[in-house]
Order: structure tokens, then C-alpha cells, then sequence
């Protein structure tokens, strides 16, 4: 899902089956029309193919830093971290609107067009939400 930063609008989204990994289906969100804008993301999107990408689309790189067993985060690694979360926060504010205002964000669709489709509307419904929101605290 890509989210816009100040609006927390969604811009885009794509579905794929459970046994895909996130980062195979970074390529189809972040295009050429991304060029110049942030892309922040949490550990899982790191690796070479996915810098390459960026690279080539012009997209800057926000992605947190990660660390492995015989290599943890050095102290500047974390404070890196620490501000670049304060941006990709903002995503998981979506989430938490979509998990309060229906209870939770289970599909229990058989089938992938099915799923497709409701993950669409919840995706349009937060939209609508959202934007009745943003246009609300603009005329106060």
C-alpha cells in the first residue's frame, strides 16, 4: 500500500497471496512518477534489488536500516531509525482506522478476486473517511 505522508490518503495498492513476500511487489508501486519523493518502509523492503530500483526511479531511500545476529544496529543505525519512524508511522495509522472502525482487517473471502475487491473497498471507504476528515479541519 503506498500512503501519502501528509494526507495518509492511499495512493495505491496491490494484492498478492499470502506466501508473497512484500518486497516482490515494491517495483509495481514505486514508478518513475515517484521521482524525488521519499519511500519509507521498515526492514523487510531492504536488500540490493530494491535499492537498485529506487535508484533507478529516482526514489529516495528511507527504508530502515537493519541488523543481523554477528552485526546489531550501531547506535547511529538507531537514531536513524528513530526519525525515519516517525514518518512511517503515519502508515500504520491507516491500519489502525481500518482495524477500530470494523473490528479488524481479516478478509474471509475465498478466492483472490474476492479478496481483491474487498480490500479495494475498505481501501476506498478509509479514502472517503479520510477525506471527509481533512476537508472538515480545513474550514475550521
Amino acid at each position: 500500500m503506498k500512503v501519502g505522508a501528509k494526507t495518509k490518503l492511499i495512493r495505491d495498492y496491490t494484492t498478492t497471496p499470502a506466501s508473497t513476500n512484500d518486497g516482490v511487489v515494491l517495483p509495481v508501486l514505486i514508478t518513475a512518477a515517484d521521482r524525488d519523493r521519499k519511500l519509507h518502509a521498515d526492514a523487510a523492503y531492504t536488500g540490493a534489488p530494491i535499492a537498485e530500483h529506487l535508484r533507478v526511479t529516482g526514489t529516495r531511500n528511507y527504508i530502515h536500516e537493519k541488523g543481523t545476529a554477528g552485526e546489531p544496529l550501531t547506535a547511529t543505525q538507531k537514531q536513524r531509525n528513530r526519525r525515519k519512524s516517525k514518518t512511517r508511522a503515519r502508515v500504520g495509522h491507516v491500519f489502525a482506522f481500518m482495524e477500530m472502525s470494523r473490528g479488524s482487517i481479516y478478509n474471509r473471502c475465498v478466492g483472490r478476486v474476492r479478496n481483491e475487491y474487498q480490500i479495494g473497498m475498505m481501501n476506498l471507504c478509509y479514502n472517503l473517511c479520510r477525506s471527509v476528515h481533512l476537508l472538515r479541519s480545513a474550514t475550521v
